[in-house]
C-alpha cells in the first residue's frame, strides 16, 4: 500500500543572501550516530536555472531536527569568476544538483556536483542550457564546460560539524585525472552531467558505490543541454588515502534514439541483488523509462518497460517492506495542466509495472502563493524503521527563468522559497 503522506512544510527556506535560495535536496544522510547532513543547491531568482552553490545543514537526532551548523559548502554565482575555456572570457560558475554517499564505517563522505558556466545578458542570469543561449552561442559552450566535481568530508565529533578533508576538484576515473583534454577511458570530446539521487551502496561496508552518470559527446546528434547518454561508473574506497575512487566504467547506453539523462537507482528489495533504474527522457514524448539491470558492467540494460509519462524529473524510492515507488509531474493528468504540480506518486510492481498515480505534494492544496509553482524532484529516505521522508523542490517558476517583466514575488511568497517534505509511517 502507498504511503499515507502529511505535509510538513518547509524543510528550509527563505533567502540564504539576496536572491538566492534554496531550492534541490540531496539527503539527509546520517554521517554520524544522530547527526544528518542536508545539502541543497542554491537558485539565484534572476536567471534561468541559474545554480549557484551548494549549502549544508547538520541536524541533530533526525532529519528534520534542530540545525547545528549551517553554511555555503561549494560557492558559485556572482564572484566566482573563471576561465574554463582558455580564451581569457571569464563567467560564472553554475554549480548545482550534489550528491552524498559515503558510510559512517568508512568515516568519510564524498559529495558530487556539477559545475558550468553561466553570464550576465541584458539582466538576466544565462546559461548554455537555456534557450537564449543555445540560439546565441550553440551547444559548444555547454559541452566543453560541463562536469562534475568531486569533494569529500567527515564528521568532527569534538566540534560537532562537518570539516572538508579535500577540496572541490573535477571528478576523473582513475589513471585520468592528469589529462589535458579527457576525463575517463571514452578519451577527449564528452561532457559529464549529474545523476538525479545518489550512487547505490554495492556491499555492506560503504566501500563500494554504483551511479550512472550522463556522459554525451560533443558531436552526438541527439544531445541536447549536456543529456544524451549514460554510463555506470563504479567509486570504490581508499583507505591509504581516505577517498572514494571513480574506478571503473561501463558502456555508454541510449535506447534508440533518445535523449537520455538523469538516472535515479535503487536495489531492487527481493533478494536478487537487482537495480532498478529510472532513466529521463528528454524531447520526444517524455516516457517513463524503467530497467532492471543485474551487472551494469557486463550485461548492461537489456529489456526496456516504458509507459507513457512526462519530461519532468523523476526519482525512485524503496521502502524496507519492499514497496517500490517513483515520483514524478505530469502535466497532462494534472488538473492545472501544469508541468510540475502536483507531485505524483506511482507504485512499481516486482514485474515493473506501474500502479495507479496519487498525488502527493498539490501547492493549490497547501495553499502556496505562487502564480506557477514547481513542485518536483523527490527525495525520498526511510530514515527509521517504517517511518519515510520525502522532500522536493518549492520555488515560483516565473522568478527563476528569466521573465524580467514579471511581477515581483510578495515577501510572504519569496521566503515560502524551497525545500518542503512530507513525512509517513508504515
Amino acid at each position: 500500500m502507498l504511503s499515507s503522506w502529511e505535509y510538513c512544510g518547509a524543510l528550509c527556506r527563505g533567502e540564504i543572501k539576496p536572491g538566492v535560495f534554496c531550492v534541490q535536496p540531496s539527503g539527509p544522510v546520517e554521517i554520524a550516530p544522530d547527526r544528518w547532513l542536508s545539502l541543497y543547491t542554491m537558485v539565484d531568482g534572476r536567471g534561468h536555472d541559474a545554480n549557484c552553490g551548494i549549502y549544508g545543514e547538520l541536524r541533530a537526532d533526525a532529519p528534520d531536527g534542530m540545525v547545528l551548523r549551517s553554511r555555503i559548502l561549494v560557492a558559485g554565482g556572482d564572484g566566482t569568476n573563471y576561465s574554463p575555456c582558455g580564451d581569457g572570457v571569464e563567467y560564472f560558475r553554475c554549480a548545482g544538483q550534489a550528491h552524498v554517499f559515503g558510510s559512517q564505517k568508512t568515516g568519510v563522505f564524498a559529495v558530487t556536483y556539477y559545475q558550468h558556466v553561466q553570464k550576465w545578458e541584458n539582466g538576466v542570469l544565462q546559461n548554455p542550457g537555456s534557450w537564449h543561449w543555445r540560439q546565441k552561442h550553440g551547444s559548444m559552450l555547454m559541452s566543453g564546460t560541463l562536469r562534475v566535481c568531486m569533494l569529500h568530508l567527515e564528521y568532527d565529533a569534538q566540534a560537532d560539524d562537518w570539516r572538508i578533508i579535500e577540496q572541490p576538484h573535477l571528478l576523473a576515473q582513475d589513471g585520468w585525472e592528469n589529462s589535458p583534454d579527457a576525463f575517463c577511458e571514452f578519451g577527449p570530446g564528452f561532457s559529464l552531467n549529474h545523476a538525479l539521487e545518489p550512487p547505490v551502496p554495492l556491499n555492506d561496508d560503504g566501500t563500494e558505490f554504483l551511479e550512472y552518470l550522463t556522459i554525451t559527446a560533443y558531436d552526438d546528434p541527439y544531445a541536447v543541454g549536456g543529456h544524451g547518454t549514460v554510463v555506470p561508473v563504479r567509486y570504490k574506497f581508499d583507505p591509504e588515502t581516505r577517498r572514494y575512487r571513480w574506478v571503473q566504467t561501463g558502456k555508454r547506453w541510449r535506447d534508440g534514439n533518445d535523449t537520455l539523462g538523469e538516472v535515479s537507482i535503487v536495489r531492487i528489495p527481493d533478494g536478487s541483488g537487482d537495480f532498478l533504474l529510472s532513466v529521463r527522457q528528454f524531447l520526444g514524448t517524455g516516457d517513463i523509462i524503467l530497467a532492471r539491470v543485474s551487472d551494469p558492467f557486463v550485461e548492461g540494460i537489456r529489456k526496456v518497460h516504458r509507459y507513457k509519462g512526462s519530461s519532468a524529473p523523476r526519482t525512485l524510492g524503496v521502502r524496507s517492506d519492499g514497496l517500490m515507488r517513483i515520483f514524478i509531474n505530469d502535466s497532462d493528468m494534472s488538473p492545472y495542466k501544469h508541468e510540475r504540480n502536483p507531485l505524483y506518486e506511482y507504485q512499481i510492481y516486482p514485474d515493473l509495472r506501474l500502479g495507479e498515480p496519487h498525488v502527493v505534494a498539490d501547492a493549490v492544496q497547501q495553499k502556496l502563493p505562487w502564480p506557477e509553482p514547481f513542485l518536483d524532484m523527490g527525495r525520498y529516505l526511510e530514515y527509521a524503521p517504517g517511518k519515510e521522508m520525502l522532500c522536493f523542490r518549492a520555488f515560483d517558476r516565473v522568478q527563476i527563468v528569466g521573465n524580467e517583466g514579471s511581477e515581483p514575488l510578495s515577501a510572504e511568497a519569496a521566503d515560502l522559497y524551497g525545500v518542503h517534505y512530507l513525512k509517513a509511517d508504515f
